[in-house]
């Protein structure tokens, strides 16, 4: 990872959203009337991208509408974000971009949940604009600092070793990219994003082995908390259409509360 660092050094850099010649472009996953709808944020992986979300996307085809938003920097010619602040504008205007003007929930798988949580803080306190909720998929952390009973370490280097049949061709861009959004766009300020909207967390119930979870309550906070049987990796494959149920419900929760 040290190593990646240093590559991702080397890359350009963007610390406005204005330096940027086009915002990543929403992809469109499923189609339907239902409002509000999902945004989904992708998780800073080598591995990840707006793919990733394909699976629980299908069950809402015909019913809502769905759209995965891709991370800057991931892409052959890209820049990176320089910090957090620049890497949360940018997907806080991203999905402003793909809202369209309609009512939307902000969705994060992993470390996604994490930038979809600080993406919704900063819509609200830039320029007034409440997302309808935000739904975190197994997120571990906002803070990421140590004392959360999670092993960053070995939370990266399990990362890492499982990355033997990736759904995407990894290159320096992605793995370089992958290094900049771990270390350095987790890092620092997460109190600035809180956020007052609702929220939900589904979490599995087996535990990674970076992760202590133990009976501690989880250092995500969130209005509402769902468990889900499933592992870290079939939150989102083998058992995306649960995870789809579950988020649905609450969905309907939020109508009918009149959110």
């Amino acid at each position: 990872m040290r190593l990646l660092m240093a590559v991702a050094a080397t890359r350009p850099q963007v610390e406005l959203t204005a330096e940027v010649p086009e915002l990543p472009q929403p992809v469109a996953l499923a189609e339907g009337p239902a409002r509000p709808r999902l945004i989904c944020v992708s998780a800073p992986g080598a591995t990840g991208g707006v793919h990733q979300y394909a699976r629980m996307a299908a069950p809402f085809r015909g019913s809502r509408h769905v759209s995965a938003l891709p991370l800057l920097g991931f892409a052959e010619g890209e820049a990176l974000p320089a910090d957090s602040e620049a890497a949360v504008r940018l997907i806080a205007e991203s999905a402003l971009l793909a809202s369209e003007g309609e009512p939307f929930v902000l969705v994060g798988y992993s470390m996604g949940g994490t930038f979809a949580y600080r993406a919704a803080g900063v819509l609200e306190e830039t320029w007034g604009i409440r997302p309808e909720g935000v739904i975190m998929l197994d997120t571990l952390s906002l803070e990421y600092k140590a004392g959360e009973g999670v092993d960053w370490d070995l939370f990266h280097e399990n990362y890492l070793a499982d990355m033997d049949k990736p759904a995407v061709k990894l290159d320096s861009a992605r793995l370089s990219a992958m290094a900049q959004w771990f270390l350095r766009m987790t890092t620092g300020g997460a109190e600035r994003y809180k956020t007052g909207v609702p929220s939900l967390l589904i979490r599995c119930t087996t535990s990674m082995s970076a992760v202590d979870r133990g009976d501690e309550a989880p250092p995500v906070p969130a209005h509402t908390t769902r468990m889900i049987d499933a592992t870290h990796q079939t939150l989102i494959a083998e058992k995306s259409h649960e995870t789809a149920r579950l988020m649905d419900e609450w969905l309907r929760t939020l109508e009918s509360e009149g959110h």
